[in-house]
This record gives C-alpha cells, sequence and structure tokens, in this order.
C-alpha cells in the first residue's frame, strides 16, 4: 500500500549498538500512536490519491452518525489497530469494510476471522499456523471479530504481532497487515474481566469505535432501512421492489440491530408477491422473528 508521510519520530539509539527487537516493537507503537494523535491535534486526515474512487460511508445524517464517521476518516488514513466495540447485532463488518475501502489498502485483501466460529480449523491455526490469515491480509486488511473470545494466550500473540510486524520472532521480513479488531464486550469491562489481555490496553486505549444500538440513534432509521433494503433487493430475483412510504417506522422499536434489520429485509425482499414491500408486512415478519 502507498502511504504518505505526516512527519518523522527522531529514535536516539547509541551507534555501536544494534537496536534490539523490544526497542524496535516500542518505537513502531510510539509511531501509530503518534500519527493518530497529529490527526487528531491538526483535526485532518492524510489519504492515498482517491481520484476515480469514491468514499464510504454509514448510513445516517444523526450527530453521531457524524462523529463516527470523522473518526472512521481519520483511522482510515492511518495503519494503527482499530477495536470497534458495539453490541449484538451491530454490523461491525461493514465499519471494518468502510475503514478499509476508504484506506490507502482498499486496492488489497480485506480477510475476516470470527473467533465465534468453531467449526473449521482452530482459530490459533488459522492466524498463526501454515495458512495464516495474517499473511493472507499482508498489504491489506484483516478483520478479527469478538477478539475477547480468544484464548488470552493467542492474544498475546497478536499484541506480538502488531508491535513487531512479524508472526514469529526469527521471521526475516515484517509483514504489513493492518488489523480491526471487534468486541460486544465494553472494553475497559473486558480488561477488568480478563478476557482481553491487558498488553491490549497501549494498544487499543486511543484507537476505539463505539458503535450505538439504532433505538438510541431513532434519527438514522429511515436511512439504515434504505441502506440495507437497496442491499436487499441486489440479491432478490425479483425486480423493481420498492418500500412503501413510511415502511421504515415499522422498525422504529425494534429490538434489533442493523444486522436483524438487513436480515428482515432480505426476507421480505424474497417472499414479496408484489412490488410493494408495506409497513405492516414488515411489521408482521418483526413480530414472526420476535
Amino acid at each position: 500500500s502507498q502511504k504518505k508521510p505526516i512527519g518523522f519520530i527522531y529514535i536516539d539509539s547509541k551507534l555501536d549498538q544494534v537496536i534490539t527487537n523490544t526497542e524496535f516493537a516500542f518505537a513502531r507503537l510510539i509511531c501509530m500512536h503518534a500519527g493518530l494523535l497529529l490527526c487528531k491535534l491538526l483535526n485532518t486526515t492524510v489519504t492515498a490519491d482517491s481520484e476515480g474512487s469514491k468514499t464510504l460511508a454509514l448510513p445516517g445524517h444523526s450527530e453521531y452518525v457524524q462523529k463516527l464517521m470523522k473518526k472512521i476518516e481519520i483511522y482510515s488514513s492511518l495503519d494503527s489497530p482499530i477495536l470497534v466495540e458495539g453490541h449484538e447485532g451491530n454490523d461491525f463488518a461493514e465499519v471494518a469494510d468502510i475503514i478499509h475501502g476508504n484506506s490507502s489498502r482498499r486496492n488489497m485483501r480485506l480477510i475476516s476471522l470470527n473467533c465465534e466460529d468453531t467449526s473449521g480449523l482452530p482459530i490459533y491455526e488459522q492466524l498463526f499456523g501454515a495458512a495464516s490469515k495474517i499473511t493472507q491480509a499482508n498489504q491489506g486488511t484483516l478483520l478479527i471479530e469478538n477478539i475477547d473470545k480468544l484464548d488470552l494466550a493467542s492474544q498475546k500473540k497478536i499484541y506480538e504481532f502488531i508491535a513487531s510486524g512479524k508472526i514469529n520472532e526469527h521471521d526475516s521480513t515484517p509483514l504489513d497487515t493492518r488489523l480491526i479488531c471487534t468486541t460486544k464486550v465494553a472494553f475497559e469491562e473486558a480488561l477488568a474481566q480478563g478476557i482481553l489481555h491487558p498488553m491490549f490496553r497501549s494498544i487499543f486505549q486511543n484507537s476505539i469505535l463505539q458503535l450505538l444500538p439504532v433505538l438510541e440513534h431513532h434519527e438514522d432509521i429511515a436511512d439504515i432501512v434504505e441502506h440495507y433494503f437497496i442491499e436487499a433487493c441486489k440479491q432478490s430475483s425479483k425486480k423493481d421492489l420498492q418500500l412503501e412510504n413510511g415502511a421504515h417506522l415499522a422498525f422504529y422499536d425494534c429490538q434489533g440491530n442493523e444486522l436483524e434489520i438487513a436480515f428482515i429485509l432480505k426476507f421480505a425482499a424474497m417472499k414479496a408477491k408484489t412490488n410493494i414491500i408495506t409497513k405492516e408486512q414488515l411489521e408482521n415478519f418483526i413480530w414472526k422473528e420476535n
């Protein structure tokens, strides 16, 4: 990925001594945080040439979404690891897709790994084994969902990778993989419970995105419903589907978040008998789902 410098950090070291791995890791972490803090202080971001590319954004227009997008804009311009903190049903994958898609890495791979999914190879093997997803995402982004479900030994190894850029200490060449991690447990609470490694405090304390339940930003429901309805229509065999005016109000008291809304809209599109989906139909699907 192509990156533009925003400054430099001077590291004082004795000329007759080789910089140790620990010193290198410490300097690497300082650089990550320095870039983030500089962007916040200058109230600006540094992005690659975006000519011909479309800026991705979350659906919504509320103050919450605007502030969240400003943070996403900053994080998209940097390579530091990000922790996305939210709730069941929040669309963590879309947030990661927006960060990756607005970054200088957008032409490289975005790979995901869910630590709650135990149906395949062991998570440790997927992260650090012969077919390591960290390696597969080199120069791109790796989304690690539900990192709090990962055992602490594996979390420590992730920390060591962030600090050194190497999966194993004796690897000759560092990897350039950007990590986005998610958790449905509040960061400080997860640290207090011991389900997040304490070393992560130095990594994530200044780079956390907090997602709210949809019910806490009602003013965005119309935009959220429209966004996921468009996605549902793309996957439907039916053409010219439309939502009845005011149909989004069916979700006004819905306890679900973005993924539940997306699921109900996909189901409604699949079951539609006419090209108009009504508020009443959506309410029936919501009732059945609950």
